[in-house]
């Protein structure tokens, strides 16, 4: 309807063309099916403002577009039934089971050089994984519901784990002058245990998983952490300084890892849990991404502009 509306002369068509064009060019930071549909949404209004026409005829083209619709669907349906989301979740699900052996690894009593080069050798390739059938690609296989969102946001966290687990925590004390946190190991198998957890609802859309014990473990290791230094009293505050921070990198693993336990419930379509404490979920809805956008410094909205440019001259 817009397209024949704008075929009335070159002025209205070049005009109309350059907003759409620029608005569906726009549309596609959005990924998912936004992006997947706008490029068919564009077509239709191109054969629609070049072939023109007097309004009696758009009976004639909203029949034929409904056809197509019609005979792409079926297509889809029963042509492509392939479901790319599964390869997203078969590459998360192993980047989360590498992630749980890798931290295994790195608070072991005293790992070997070789288990460690094995585990971050594993954990890498399992992110890089994900990143092939993830990353780089203008289609990816996301939507525009809640849960897809949440997909969406759970994959930009495994790069997280990348960053943070590269070189996992230092010994809280090489020179032996004060002893480890008790409490270290529990929150190390607590992080290790939700990760696992997350490798099995990737696995398993029914699974939710549950951050509830690793909050509470945490929560003990702040407060045994305070007792913990008050207790050595007399002790070189360096030292204890060292101590506290070199398990600095173990509590960021617990909070990162009770995020993504709550997109991956949101995810498989639960809801997030109500836990004091817990961290929030990241959320990023379709008007921040376009908002973001708007800007001459964004790539997207001045390949936007070109593309609504560039269609709208060639309407002429």
């Amino acid at each position: 309807l817009v397209g024949l509306a704008a075929s009335a002369n070159p002025v209205s068509a070049l005009l109309v063309t350059i907003v759409v064009a620029f608005l569906l060019s726009l549309a596609g930071v959005l990924r998912g099916t936004i992006a997947v549909g706008t490029p068919a949404i564009l077509l239709v209004y191109i054969v629609a403002v070049t072939a023109g026409g007097p309004p009696s005829q758009l009976p004639a083209y909203l029949l034929g577009w409904w056809v197509a619709v019609l005979a792409s669907t079926l297509t889809a349906w029963l042509i492509l039934p392939r479901e790319r989301r599964r390869d997203i979740r078969r590459a998360m699900a192993g980047s989360f089971a590498a992630a749980a052996r890798w931290v295994e690894v790195l608070t072991a009593e005293n790992p070997s050089d070789a288990d460690r080069t094995t585990g971050l050798r594993d954990f890498q390739s399992a992110v890089d994984r994900l990143d092939a059938v993830w990353a780089g690609k203008p289609f990816r296989p996301a939507g525009s519901t809640a849960a897809d969102r949440a997909l969406t946001l759970l994959i930009a966290q495994v790069a997280g784990t990348r960053l943070l687990f590269a070189d996992g925590p230092p010994p809280a004390d090489p020179t032996g002058r004060v002893d480890r946190q008790p409490s270290s190991s529990a929150l190390a198998e607590g992080v290790v245990r939700a990760l696992k957890d997350l490798a099995a609802s990737m696995s398993d859309r029914d699974h939710l998983p549950s951050a509830v014990d690793l909050v509470t473990i945490r929560n003990g290791h702040r407060t045994d952490t305070e007792s913990w230094v008050v207790a050595r009293e007399g002790v070189d505050p360096a030292v204890l300084a060292e101590a506290v921070r070199a398990d600095h990198a173990l509590r960021m693993a617990a909070v990162l890892t009770e995020q993504m336990v709550g997109l991956a419930r949101v995810a498989n379509g639960g809801a997030a849990e109500d836990v004091d404490e817990l961290p929030p979920i990241p959320e990023r809805s379709a008007w921040d991404m376009l908002r973001a956008q708007a800007t001459w410094r964004s790539p997207w909205f001045r390949n936007a502009l070109r593309s609504g440019i560039g269609l709208g001259l060639a309407m002429t």
